[in-house]
Formats: C-alpha cells, sequence, structure tokens
C-alpha cells in the first residue's frame, strides 16, 4: 500500500528535528530541537488539539533522538548532546513521570489545579487569573556562589538548602543576579516554579567592576515559559555614566523582543537618581516599554509616591532592600515592607546579606542582629495573607 499522507501539523515555532509520541489519553508528547536547544511539547486531545510548552531540556543538543514509554509507565528521552569536535559521543537521558505533563485541552496540570503564568496587566502583576503581592527574602548572589561567579562558595551550606528554606517558609518571590550557567539557571528557576515562587532574575549591574551581561541573552525567552520568571535590566542606576543607559534600553528591547517580562528603573544616591530619571526620558522619547517598576532607595513614603509617579501606571515593586552600613531590627525590616505595601507598592524582597547566622564565607560587619530566617517567616506569612 505504501505510505499515505495523515495531514501537515501546524507548529507555533520552528523546528530543525522532532519526536513524536502518541499517548492513551489522546494527547502527543513531542520533543523539538531547534539550532541545540531541545524543549517538550505537549498536543491537547481534543479539537482545536492545542499545543502547550512544557520544558527545555537542560543542555545543549544536536541530530536526533526519541521519547520512550518505559516499562515502568515513565517517559525516557534519549538525545544526543553537543560534544567538543573529535570526542566520544554522548546521549543524554532524561525520565519523568506522565502525569506531570498535562492535557492541553483539559486546562490543567493533571492535579485538578490550573497551571499558573505570571503577568502584568492594567497596572498589576498576576499569577494565573489572581492579582498577587510578592512577598520576598533572598541572597542576591546565591546563584554566583554555587557557580563560581563570587570569591565566595556557600561554605558549610548549600544552594539546595539555601532553595528549601525559602520553600519551607512559604513566601512568593525571590531576586537573583542571573549567572552564565545556563543549565543551574533553568533549574533553579524550575524548582521554584513547583513551589509558587516568582523569580526576578538580574541580566546586568550598571555601574559595577563587573559590567558584563549576567546570563545567556539568547535564551531568557525560553527561560520565560517556564512562567514564573521576568528580568531586572540593570538591578539599580549609581553612577553618572550616561552611557550605560543605551544599553539598558537596548537589553529592554531585546527581552521583550522575546516576550519576557522585564523591571527597571530602581536607583541608589543622587547621582543614581538623577540617572534613573534620564532613563525615563529617554524610554518615553523612544517609546520603550517594559511592565514593572523597581524601587531601592530611599525608604520613605514620599520616595515611594515618586517612583509610583515616575513607573506611569507600571506596578512598582520594592525589590530590594537592605542596610549597608548600619543595622536593622527585625522590626523595622517589618515596617519597611508594610510601609511600602502600605504606599501602594505591589511587593518586596529583604536582602539578607549580613547575616551572621548563616555563617557563609565571604559576609562582613556590621551583622544583622537577627537570623534571616526570621523575616523569611514574616514574609511567608505575609504572601499567604495577602494572596488569600
Amino acid at each position: 500500500m505504501g505510505w499515505k499522507h495523515a495531514g501537515t501539523i501546524k507548529l507555533p515555532f520552528p523546528v530543525e528535528a522532532s519526536f513524536l509520541l502518541s499517548m492513551p489519553d489522546r494527547t502527543i508528547q513531542g520533543l523539538f530541537r531547534n539550532g541545540d536547544v531541545l524543549e517538550q511539547w505537549t498536543r491537547g486531545s481534543q479539537s482545536p488539539f492545542p499545543w502547550k510548552y512544557q520544558a527545555t531540556i537542560l543542555g545543549k543538543y544536536k541530530g536526533s533522538g526519541n521519547i520512550l514509554l518505559y516499562e515502568d509507565g515513565n517517559y525516557l528521552i534519549g538525545w544526543p548532546k553537543v560534544t567538543p569536535e573529535g570526542a566520544d559521543g554522548e546521549l543524554e537521558t532524561w525520565w519523568s513521570k506522565p502525569n506531570e505533563w498535562p492535557d492541553p485541552s483539559g486546562n490543567g496540570n493533571g492535579n485538578g489545579e490550573e497551571e499558573k503564568i505570571l503577568s502584568v496587566s492594567d497596572g498589576k502583576i498576576f499569577y494565573g487569573d489572581n492579582k498577587i503581592i510578592l512577598c520576598g527574602v533572598a541572597r542576591l548572589e546565591a546563584l554566583w556562589r554555587k557557580y563560581g561567579e563570587s570569591e565566595n562558595t556557600w561554605g558549610d551550606k548549600s544552594l539546595e538548602w539555601y532553595e528549601s528554606e525559602l520553600i519551607k517558609y512559604g513566601i512568593n518571590f525571590v531576586y537573583h543576579l542571573g549567572t552564565l550557567n545556563t543549565e543551574g539557571l533553568f533549574k533553579h528557576c524550575q524548582n521554584m516554579k513547583d513551589a509558587g515562587i516568582i523569580v526576578e532574575v538580574g541580566v546586568y549591574r550598571v555601574g559595577y567592576d563587573d559590567e558584563d551581561v549576567l546570563v545567556e541573552l539568547g535564551r531568557m525567552g525560553e527561560l520565560a515559559k517556564i512562567g514564573n520568571v521576568f528580568f531586572n535590566v540593570c538591578n539599580e542606576f549609581i553612577g553618572s555614566d550616561y552611557n550605560e543607559i543605551a544599553k539598558v534600553i537596548g537589553l529592554i528591547e531585546n527581552l521583550t523582543n522575546q516576550g519576557c517580562i522585564v523591571s527597571a528603573g530602581a536607583w541608589s544616591g543622587p547621582d543614581g537618581k538623577a540617572m534613573s530619571k534620564e532613563f525615563h526620558n529617554q524610554c518615553d522619547g523612544q517609546n520603550v516599554k517594559y511592565h514593572i517598576e523597581g524601587h531601592h532607595r530611599h525608604w520613605v513614603a514620599s520616595s515611594f509616591r515618586e517612583t509610583i509617579e515616575a513607573a506611569k501606571g507600571k506596578p512598582v515593586i520594592f525589590d530590594e532592600y537592605f542596610a549597608m552600613r548600619e543595622q536593622l531590627s527585625l522590626q523595622q525590616v517589618k515596617d519597611l515592607a508594610d510601609l511600602a505595601l502600605s504606599t501602594g507598592l505591589q511587593g518586596f524582597c529583604y536582602y539578607g546579606v549580613r547575616d551572621s547566622a548563616l555563617n557563609l564565607p565571604g559576609l562582613r560587619p556590621p551583622f544583622d542582629p537577627f537570623a534571616w530566617w526570621k523575616m523569611v517567616e514574616y514574609a511567608g506569612q505575609l504572601a499567604k495573607s495577602l494572596n488569600q
């Protein structure tokens, strides 16, 4: 009889190699490679048979591979990994449970819950269908300590321990400077997504010695597809080199063109405040659009209101605060979070920069007079009470 044409499958993305597996529930699990990026998508079981992005497989890949429905009922992926020229071949394998990849036609995640995706609309931040107030505590350099981009390590702690502490106390937000270890960044953001935590990823630090882009920029659109990630393009303006503004605007356009949610505009010090004002002027003049306004300094209601005004309808978050040369009591840290939210900001993240209780390498006095987990606990309680 020979081959008969069964139809053309329309895909919402480019593809160079693929493998499809038909499932008993009439969904199709698909692996699709474009360049060295390998993604998993699921096609729904009912008309109009929607495709849903599920995951980016960590690593860089080539050629063609496959999915097996293994004898234990789990999926097993096998795909050739990119290796140096002349090196032996490597077949990377991954496994997962079928119920982790729901039917897109059912609008669920396999557990009776609707999948939540971060979005910004009408001056509000949403996670799924509900408005969310972001309540967080973080160590900005957490990923750097793990992946060798800081002179200090985690010592007798680990990134995995740190993640488990964030999850345990129920916070819903963290802000971390990005890492060029893209696989590690993807893994961290996915771990946070599984725990219902939104991640702000810093991609560039204006005015510091390490002024390079902090992430593999071209892959941040993939990272955004996880659904819980947005990107801080410049941490904060602190200097008077106005040439930096053009680079920041370029990063905004690069990321928004990839479908990313972007935050910007925070400042520190009088030079930084003036530079931020010029940044806003240039964004207005060039019709540059981003989604969330950051606030770092000053910690008074009038300054919060100034940032709200400068944001021109964008949601504002207090996404980094800590005492550089003095101590803040636990009550002061709580009060600042409360002040920001009561003034109209839609989130906060305390940076426990000098917590001696963590005993991390490289910490310098003055030390926080309270253990960081006390504020993590408070942020978790606040996240629950404000987002019921």
